[in-house]
């Protein structure tokens, strides 16, 4: 159980990007749509995924590994 709560937040530690996680959102949604998946579990779980990767993207404000606002001194 532990695993499984702190599994989205470890994988968006490693993987911060917003156009990554855009992207991710996008499969998540055609796959969805195409399984029509209605369980709350597996919409939790698809979820709970997509949303952290962008929020840890605009931390490290990195889009697609590029620097969105320049480094400032």
């Amino acid at each position: 159980m532990f695993v499984a709560l702190i599994y989205p937040f470890l994988f968006a530690l490693m993987l911060g990007d917003i156009g990554y996680g855009a992207v991710i959102i996008g499969i998540g949604l055609v796959v969805q749509r195409r399984l029509k998946s209605k369980g709350i579990r597996d919409l939790a779980r698809s979820w709970s995924m997509q949303a952290y990767c962008p929020r840890f993207g605009f931390i490290y404000n990195e889009f697609f590994g590029v620097e969105l606002f320049g480094h400032q001194d």
